[in-house]
């Protein structure tokens, strides 16, 4: 689980580039992904995949999350 990807899908990357095109600094969504770390999501929902059977994970978890606050 959580093994690097292989083959030539095309992925969209996250990462702090995005914020700063996107969203002002003054942004409530800024602010959140400066304070908090969401990467302890990943190791949360370790046991909720499978090692062996179906896609490996990367941090589809931790996104998922992160997708729930841009409702807000």
């Amino acid at each position: 689980m959580f093994s690097p990807r292989k083959g030539k899908q095309t992925t969209f990357v996250y990462g702090p580039e995005i914020y700063e095109k996107l969203v002002s600094r003054d942004h409530l969504l800024y602010k959140i992904n400066e304070l908090v770390d969401f990467t302890f999501i990943n190791e949360e929902c370790r046991n909720l995949y499978s090692e062996s059977m179906g896609r490996p994970v990367t941090n589809t978890p931790e996104i998922m999350f992160r997708l729930n606050f841009q409702r807000c």
